[in-house]
């Protein structure tokens, strides 16, 4: 064994032998006078440094190995540390104890990082994870707190006691902490390698039944960023899974119901991870989620690949170089150095997506897309029955999807356009937005206007109706005074004073009536004074507005013009169309088509970019607000008469523009039903925004986008289901708008 040679048996011996370091020269004041200081070494000498660093750790593992003299009285303790390691690592984990108590250089053999990498790599490592008991969090928590801390003054132990144990039965479950509001829980689980603590799984529970309408998707918002994504991208707002994949897995229907559960993250050290290629990841992770308490609390699991399971100490160097990249200069990250570290993270995401697929794990292809470069899985309770973890090669074997290629971003002059106008179109339609606003909010005082006048038009009517009643009253009481003076007996004083009581209640309501109607005549006169002056003053605004538009818009076209010219720009490579047709500026559409040599604008109108939407997808991307439907619809109909072509299909996603239309009709009503958990229902209604005023818009674009072949699955996986706009319980997942 002393003249086998293990290359990770080194490296955890020159780890454990530790880097030496000479300490700085102290300043003895022979520093020349105005010596520049150097300041913090540059990336280019950390690296070198690094390099020196490990010639150096190598040269001394060289002359400790030709130190070592076999002893054959002691032949253990004289092999080098290596072929040590390799001797001690078929120990059993249950006697590293016994064996640790031996002599010193056992024990530091034992100690060190390579022999856990050995221990690994070997295969002699035992795995085993064990849930962290809510008591343990609780101290992670809030063990150090003052009030809970014995070396505190005013520490009290019945009222930590006591503190602990409200905080126990409130915030924390039997399987970790809990979520008083939304009821989720968040579990950790410690992995062990050979009894020591080498990492953590990182789980979140969310039970679906418990959850009332809607508040799913809250649920997830409140825990955060990536269940907020993942909640809305898999499953509607009842926690039902809404994609393919899942839904043709899911043969019994199990998934829509049950314990949604999450991977958040795995750690582990990298003394543990001696390869690529490691089981300690597999088998940790396969043992939490396997851990018998776990045991019919979920019925559907999903995860995200994370780069950083299985980043090493140079990548993680290397990512905090780039992190760091703005606040150091230019030079300090080379592009080969970016390009390597993007090509290191792509490889590690795909490692850990491997790991979920030996682990039982699924790819959700509908997931896979630009952007979105972790790879997604979902996992049901059945794909874990009595299997074993894959072994990386059978996991390698499973095609990963991946995304197609698509045409690059704008580079150079292209993106120099782009950004152009990008700007212009995104002030044009602020401007636009703006308009829309203002003449809404002149369409809706003029409307309260018009109310008013109508209500002082009642009021006169009814002060004239007074006038009217205490005229007769007062005629009436006139011909009493008559008749009493001729004969005072045939007209008693009591009906007499009642009438003049009548006519003085009447006199009195008219006069009231009179200075109510005067005062609403005043206000409404000054509301009409102030409205015209208002509206003047808008549509003046608007008047300068459009004109400063215009001028921008001839400066827009100068400059364009002059990128194609002088710097070899394209209006094709720099998906300027897109851009365009995204913020519906057709004005735009039309001129940069122009631009476009003749036998090319059929091409243009359908050209890709880098996400894989052509102009007309890009258009029914988002949904404008009511009163924009009609210039919404007139947009898609302009782009189909200049030769866009609606059977597209998007290669990233696999939907043409009806499936993308579909698509932000689903995000626009999981984001309605979301705020009908917020906003009551009459406020919604009260701005227009119902599923009636929705529905004929929604009828006309369909059959405006619909390909003449006819939907694509993805375009029908996109058609949102009745049950899923009326938050109805019904489990059903086919439907029309």
């Amino acid at each position: 064994g002393g003249s086998h040679s293990f290359a990770w048996s080194a490296m955890g011996s020159a780890l454990s032998t530790g880097r030496k370091r000479k300490d700085p020269p102290k300043d003895n004041g022979t520093r020349k006078e105005g010596s520049k200081d150097e300041g913090p070494p540059s990336q280019k000498q950390r690296r070198m440094s690094a390099e020196a660093d490990t010639e150096q750790q190598q040269q001394q593992q060289k002359e400790q190995q030709d130190d070592y003299v076999y002893d054959s009285n002691n032949p253990l303790v004289s092999l080098p540390p290596d072929a040590l390691i390799s001797v001690l690592c078929r120990v059993p984990s249950t006697d590293h104890g016994a064996v640790w108590k031996t002599c010193k250089k056992v024990r530091e053999a034992i100690d060190s990082d390579g022999y856990c990498s050995e221990r690994v790599a070997s295969g002699w490592a035992e795995v085993s994870t064990r849930l962290v008991s809510k008591e343990e969090l609780w101290q992670q928590d809030f063990g150090r707190e003052p009030e809970h801390d014995p070396m505190y003054e005013d520490y009290d132990a019945e009222e930590s006691r006591k503190e602990k144990e409200k905080t126990l039965r409130t915030y924390y479950s039997d399987l970790g902490q809990y979520d008083e509001t939304y009821g989720y829980q968040d579990i950790e689980t410690e992995i062990r390698v050979d009894g020591r603590v080498a990492g953590k799984v990182k789980l979140a529970l969310f039970p679906r039944p418990e959850l009332g309408y809607g508040q799913f998707h809250e649920a997830t918002d409140a825990h955060s960023a990536e269940l907020q994504e993942v909640g809305w991208a898999l499953c509607d707002n009842r926690g039902r899974p809404k994609v393919r994949s899942i839904k043709e897995a899911d043969t019994d229907g199990s998934a829509k119901h049950g314990g949604f559960l999450h991977v958040v993250s795995v750690r582990v050290h990298t003394a543990y991870r001696p390869s690529d290629t490691t089981d300690v990841v597999a088998k940790a992770l396969r043992m939490a989620l396997s851990d018998p308490k776990l045991n019919g609390e979920w019925t559907l699991a999903t995860a995200m690949s994370d780069p950083n399971v299985y980043m090493n100490k140079e990548d993680k160097r290397l990512q905090q170089a780039i992190d760091d990249y703005p606040r150091l200069s230019r030079e300090e990250v080379s592009p080969e150095e970016r390009k390597t570290f993007i090509k290191r993270l792509k490889q590690c995401s795909n490692l850990d997506a491997r790991t979920f697929l030996r682990v039982g794990y699924k790819q959700i292809p509908e997931m896979v897309g630009p952007g979105r470069e972790p790879c997604w899985l979902f996992a049901l309770p059945r794909f874990f029955a009595g299997a074993n973890v894959l072994t990386m090669s059978e996991a390698e074997a499973i095609v990963l999807y991946e995304c197609p290629e698509l045409p690059a971003s704008p580079k150079g002059a292209d993106n120099e356009l782009l950004a152009a106008v990008m700007k212009a179109c995104n002030d044009r339609r602020g401007i636009l937005d703006t308009v829309e606003m203002q003449e809404r909010q002149l369409s809706e005082a003029e409307r309260q206007l018009a109310e008013n006048e109508r209500i002082v038009a009642e009021m006169v009517q009814g002060y004239e109706e007074l006038l009217e009643e205490l005229r007769v009253q007062e005629e009436s009481l006139s011909d009493a005074m008559r008749l009493r003076e001729e004969n005072p007996s045939a007209f008693p004083q009591e009906l007499f004073d009642r009438c003049e009581s009548a006519a003085e209640r009447t006199r009195a309501g008219t006069d009231a009536q009179q200075a109510r109607v005067e005062q609403m005549q005043r206000e409404v006169q000054s509301t009409r004074e102030n409205f015209n002056a208002q509206r003047a003053l808008v549509r003046q605004t608007q008047t300068d507005e459009r004109k400063s538009m215009d001028e921008k818009d001839e400066k827009l076209k100068k400059e364009v013009k002059d990128l194609i010219k002088d710097k070899g720009a394209s209006i094709r490579s720099s998906h300027a169309l897109h851009c365009a047709s995204r913020l519906r500026i057709s004005s735009y559409v039309h001129w940069l088509l122009d631009l476009v040599p003749p036998d090319e604008k059929t091409d243009a109108i359908n050209d890709l970019d880098a996400n894989g939407s052509t102009p007309l997808q890009c258009a029914v991307m988002g949904l404008p607000n009511l009163s924009h439907a009609d210039e919404y619809h007139r947009l898609i109909q302009e782009l189909l008469s200049l030769g866009a072509d609606k059977n597209v299909i998007n290669p990233a996603t696999g939907v043409t523009a009806l499936g993308q239309y579909r698509t932000s009709v689903a995000s626009k009503d999981e984001y309605s039903n979301f705020l009908r958990g917020i906003v009551s229902r009459a406020i919604l209604e009260a701005r227009g925004d119902t599923e009636e005023a929705w529905r004929p818009i929604h009828e006309r674009m369909e059959e405006t986008l619909m390909p003449d072949r006819g939907e694509t699955d993805k375009d029908r996986d996109a058609k949102v289901p009745v049950s899923a706009n009326n938050g109805s319980d019904d489990d059903s997942d086919v439907g029309d708008y």
